[in-house]
């Protein structure tokens, strides 16, 4: 029953939506900063076909920084994006049993003889 209360209580659904808008958020903010990244690289090749040792170097230290940073903000999203789905699938879960068993679909599938599909007593209902 924790689990239940839990899923339902009004700051399990704010989490879960937090967490989606996050996730669609995230989205566009990883094409700037790869169009960001991309411009990083142009200016990096620049400087070393140029022979700017010291701009090259700056250049590349920030563009290291960067990727750093996309790839935390990555497995951040991966273990948001993970969570998320979880905890849709046990929502989903609970909520179709509870519909199944609100209807007592199952005396209607032990009470039919003639029944050679269970879910198509569950439509009929």
């Amino acid at each position: 029953m924790a689990a239940r209360e839990a899923l339902l209580d009004p700051a399990g659904r704010l989490a879960s939506w937090v967490a989606a808008i996050t996730v669609l958020l995230f989205l566009p903010a990883t094409s700037v900063v790869s169009a960001y990244l991309a411009f990083l690289t142009r200016d990096m090749t620049n400087a070393l076909v140029a022979k700017h040792v010291s701009i090259y170097w700056s250049i590349f230290w920030m563009l290291l920084a960067a990727h750093g940073c996309v790839s935390f903000a990555n497995i951040g999203m991966e273990l948001v994006s993970g969570w998320l789905n979880q905890h849709w699938r046990r929502w989903l879960t609970m909520y179709l049993v509870d519909q199944y068993l609100a209807k007592r679909t199952y005396y209607d599938i032990a009470l039919a003889e003639d029944l050679d599909n269970p879910t198509s007593a569950s439509r009929r209902t």
